[in-house]
């Protein structure tokens, strides 16, 4: 090639990289392919799921740095914390359960409790006896030794009485406290605790009106 030609190539070159630089819009880029002006506008997939308008998906995110979360967040499963947790402005329970049952005798499921944090239960067939479930059946509440959880039941109608399951260790508050039913009115916590074992201690707490 002449090179005459091959230094006018070359300064059409410069030309377009340097227009291309400053005003993206004339000269297709990469950059405007993936999205230009707020980063990556139409998404940015990293699985089979085509992104909606200004999200970047995908199946992993790590982030190494100091993160600050400015608008309300929704997580859609499960959320584990290594380090301290800081709530400035509290927790609320939310996770409640409205539920009717005929039944005076019946033998609690894993997804009875189902990581309730409240249960308000009707009991109207009279005062029922609820067995808690075999404690193989309710691994996923506490899954580690130590691991903690706690429900609450409210007895509408009616009283409920707690009897131990397979492998869960029933317990009350103090020696002077043997009785296992909630009045009708109250309120009634379980915490269960997982043992060293597969077995589950389950320390039953009655409130009563103080007013």
């Amino acid at each position: 090639m002449d090179k005459k030609y091959l230094s006018v190539a070359l300064v059409a070159i410069v030309i377009i990289a340097i227009g291309g630089y400053f005003y993206p819009g004339a000269v297709p880029s990469v950059i405007q392919q993936l999205g230009a002006g707020t980063r990556y506008p139409n998404g940015l997939s990293t699985d089979s799921t085509a992104p909606s308008s200004g999200q970047i998906r995908g199946t992993t995110l790590t982030i190494t740095g100091a993160q600050t979360l400015t608008g309300a967040t929704t997580l859609s499963s499960t959320l584990t914390v290594a380090g301290l947790a800081t709530l400035n402005a509290g927790s609320v329970g939310s996770y409640s359960l409205a539920t009717t049952s005929s039944d005076t005798t019946y033998t609690l499921t894993a997804a009875d409790i189902g990581n309730y944090d409240t249960i308000r239960q009707t009991l109207t067939g009279g005062a029922a006896t609820f067995t808690l479930p075999a404690s193989s059946t309710i691994t996923a509440l506490v899954p580690a030794a130590g691991d903690r959880a706690e429900t609450c039941w409210l007895p509408l109608t009616n009283s409920l009485t707690f009897a131990a399951g397979t492998g869960i260790d029933l317990k009350t508050a103090s020696s002077s406290v043997t009785d296992l039913t909630i009045a009708a009115g109250n309120v009634g916590c379980i915490k269960w605790i997982r043992q060293t074992d597969t077995d589950i201690t389950a320390g039953l707490v009655e409130y009563q009106d103080a007013d």
